[in-house]
């Protein structure tokens, strides 16, 4: 891991297509552990409570997801995400590359513009008993 820690927030507002959130979209920039590979970024990903659901690439479709929290870990290769937009509002372009980590709070709107071919990351979501406590 990187011995300082880059941090970056970006705040989108909401528009007629996407609600997108008051909390920060939040990208730390160069920390995965080495090696930089799906195992490695699994682990270091899923220590507190995030569950791994799926490993992807370029995906160009504008969605968001209104009920969880998304965190990628990109283990290879580089994108431009852009947030924040479905077809109206301005949207903010974000570079990431292997070693970065975005967290995109639900309702987030996010697709890639254009990627590597390389572009390989994990997706995690909350555990589900991280959201909601199973007390008597």
């Amino acid at each position: 891991m990187a011995s300082s820690m880059e941090v970056e927030c970006y705040l989108v507002s909401s528009n007629p297509d996407a609600p997108n959130s008051p909390l920060p979209v939040i990208h730390y920039r160069n920390v995965l552990p080495e090696p930089r590979n799906e195992e490695s970024a699994t682990e270091f990903l899923t220590r507190n409570r995030w569950e791994k659901r799926g490993t992807w690439g370029h995906i160009p479709i504008r969605h968001f997801h209104p009920n969880s929290h998304e965190c990628y870990g990109i283990f290879s290769g580089y994108s431009t995400l852009l947030i924040g937009k479905i077809n109206e509002g301005t949207g903010q372009e974000i570079f990431v590359s292997t070693g970065d980590v975005i967290v995109l709070p639900a309702g987030t709107a996010h697709s890639c513009l254009e990627s590597s071919e390389d572009y390989r990351y994990i997706g995690v979501y909350p555990e589900l008993e991280a959201i909601v406590p199973n007390e008597p």
